[in-house]
């Protein structure tokens, strides 16, 4: 599948992010199309997590039009709206401290107002998968770094996003644990199809031959053309 020829999922115009301190991304335009797998790559500090956070509305810090789903991204009332369609992992967006991993999925279903039952094949076989359904009614303060991820990639796939963000989730991950997550996160993405923007220290093996590659090099996101 070609990515040129689908929909618009997300479309940024114009768009400078800045911290208070300096200018991390010049004026660019990009688009990000449904069922996209892209993958962003940069140094440490170069504005990936800036970026994703904008997209998701937790960095105001920039000037510009981002759109979603024909929503603006930003605007108050459209916050609710659209964060029911995206999910992100991230360490800005932490697990519910003091409650038991059924607690945290329990609580991002409601949140959606999902009608799925954590008793569901598909969300079973997904704890399994993830090696963490002997977790589920421990208290995720108690988890183990790579823990931590898991758990959230469970928590982002069983609300369904039609948006994934991922912020460099491979930092604390062995590499049977990364392949394990791009296994699942590949799964997800041949039966879901939502658009996945992740940003990355390195390229994936496991991502699809026609992934769109983005780098941010001196305060500009470049695509890479093969």
């Amino acid at each position: 599948m070609m990515s040129e020829n689908l929909p618009i999922l997300l479309n940024c115009r114009q768009v400078k992010l800045t911290n208070t301190r300096q200018t991390l991304l010049k004026e660019f335009n990009v688009c990000f199309k449904e069922s996209e797998w892209v993958e962003i790559t940069g140094k440490n500090n170069s504005g990936k997590s800036s970026l994703l956070d904008m997209i998701y509305g937790l960095n105001h810090n920039f000037s510009g039009t981002i759109e979603f789903f024909d929503l603006l991204v930003l605007k108050q009332e459209n916050f609710q709206e659209i964060r029911k369609k995206i999910g992100y992992i991230s360490s800005s967006i932490q697990l519910i401290s003091n409650k038991t991993l059924r607690a945290n999925l329990s609580l991002a279903l409601t949140a959606i107002n999902s009608k799925q039952n954590l008793e569901d094949d598909e969300i079973q076989e997904l704890l399994f998968t993830c090696k963490m359904k002997e977790k589920i009614l421990e208290n995720v303060d108690n988890f183990s770094a790579s823990e931590i991820v898991f758990a959230k990639l469970v928590r982002a796939l069983i609300c369904k996003p039609k948006l994934l963000l991922l912020d460099c989730p491979f930092r604390v991950l062995d590499s049977a644990s990364e392949q394990l997550f791009l296994t699942v996160l590949r799964k997800f993405w041949e039966l879901e199809r939502p658009t996945i923007i992740l940003c990355t220290d390195h390229l994936s093996k496991l991502a699809p031959e026609n992934r769109t590659i983005y780098a941010i090099d001196q305060q500009e996101l470049k695509r890479h053309l093969f």
